[in-house]
């Protein structure tokens, strides 16, 4: 499968001899990683109770928990009485203290689920 996603096994190589794998991939989550552990580590400096919250597939979208990562979502979607739903996660949402930083989903309309490749 390697292989077939990065056309070598260059990563497994550098996995097995103990290095990092050099790919944008990584790098973005280990990055992605880093930042939420600062905040984990403000948030207890600071004596405030971190919550990190994941929104599931299918529940109902709500503009205080969750900002869509499509504007066009919004947009495509003829009326405004539709009922949006979340595809999935791309970034997790975090409660710090009564302080609400919003989980970024990908929106669909109720009874579509996301395309899958």
């Amino acid at each position: 499968m390697e292989c077939s996603l990065f056309g070598n096994l260059s990563q497994r190589k550098a996995v097995t001899s103990g290095a990092f794998p050099d790919s944008p991939f990584f790098n973005a989550f280990a990055e992605m990683a880093r930042r939420v552990w600062v905040l984990n580590l403000l948030a207890l400096s600071f004596g405030q109770q971190l919550h990190i919250f994941q929104v599931r597939k299918n529940c109902r979208f709500s503009e205080v928990y969750m900002e869509s990562v499509s504007d066009d979502a919004m947009a495509e979607i003829p009326g405004a009485g539709v009922d949006l739903r979340v595809g999935f996660t791309v970034i997790p949402g975090f409660k710090i203290g009564k302080t609400v930083i919003q989980s970024q989903v990908y929106l669909t309309p109720a009874g579509k689920s996301p395309v899958r490749r």
